[in-house]
């Protein structure tokens, strides 16, 4: 685990899961979670995915800054999980 980044607004923070990040790197993937800061639930915004995508920076409520195995950037909405490549 690792990779945090938090809220704007301090109440949430997103963080990057490597599952069986010890095995082959071709078996490997990355899990984006999201937890809320004063209950502490969890919520996996993008489920097991072989891009390796890393939470980088949340500059606004409404934007996630993910970068993935090939270092392109992406726009994460943190409570739909919908995505867009950055410009």
């Amino acid at each position: 685990m690792g990779r945090i980044v938090w809220s704007p607004d301090g109440e949430a923070l997103m963080l990057t899961v490597a599952i069986d990040a010890c095995g082959p790197p071709e078996e490997g993937t990355h899990t984006i979670v999201r937890v809320d800061a004063e209950t502490l639930s969890q919520t996996t915004i993008i489920p097991q995915d072989d891009r390796l995508f890393t939470t980088e920076a949340w500059p606004r409520a409404d934007r996630v800054l993910l970068k993935d195995q090939d270092g392109k950037t992406w726009w994460l909405e943190p409570e739909a999980g919908a995505m867009e490549p950055s410009r």
